[in-house]
């Protein structure tokens, strides 16, 4: 059986670093301050008590303890205010030429086809109308704040393919990478919609998705 120290106590709550930290800034300072000047004002009247009544050298257990603790709070307080807020780095949007396109040669002829051909790196003529739309998080920066991040961009774009020509051509499957996008049976001159904002890990945890209307 182990013998407990009645002076062993643990000097501060381990939640009181991570409370403070996360305080704003003018909070820190409204609280820390007139508490950072109260444990100096106490260490002070303590010294200052020995002083008087020739305890200084030997002062009591308890004593010694609280001493410790105002230490630990005041340099808890000091590090806090002077520690700057951290800059969140916010997503920057892509340019047009930042995409990578697939081939696009002028001249390149168009395949006929006969069968079932999954075409792979299909000739593209023409892309460009490029907006971008932020995709905006709120975080907390402090036990009372808040800031609303840009954490990802939505990009709008316009694309054209020479696909393949022959008689009587279907579309059947659309596939972006490994995954399918698309299902179905899509004659030349029809419409249809792709919509799959998860397909590549959405907004959070990937590179997005698609959405599209094709014709």
């Amino acid at each position: 059986m182990t013998e407990h120290d009645p002076f062993q106590v643990d000097l501060m709550p381990s939640w009181f670093r991570p409370w403070f930290r996360d305080l704003a800034k003018p909070l820190q300072c409204i609280l820390g301050i007139p508490l950072l000047v109260g444990c100096l004002w106490i260490m002070w009247t303590e010294i200052v008590q020995d002083g008087v009544t020739g305890d200084a050298q030997q002062p009591p257990p308890q004593k010694a303890i609280f001493i410790s603790l105002f230490l630990f709070v005041a340099s808890i307080i000091i590090s806090e205010l002077l520690r700057p807020k951290p800059k969140i780095q916010e997503a920057k949007p892509a340019g047009l030429g930042d995409f990578q396109f697939p081939t696009a040669t002028e001249g390149r002829p168009v395949p006929l086809l006969w069968g079932r051909v999954r075409i792979k790196g299909a000739n593209e003529i023409w892309h460009g109308d490029l907006a971008q739309t932020a995709i905006t998080e709120k975080v907390k920066t402090g036990l009372f704040s808040s800031q609303r991040i840009t954490k990802g961009w939505r990009y709008h774009l316009g694309i054209q393919f020479a696909l393949c020509r022959g008689p009587g051509v279907v579309l059947v499957k659309v596939q972006i990478g490994d995954e399918e996008a698309f299902s179905g049976s899509v004659a030349s001159g029809s419409r249809f919609d792709i919509n799959k904002p998860q397909i590549l890990g959405g907004d959070d945890f990937g590179a997005g998705g698609i959405q599209a209307t094709v014709d």
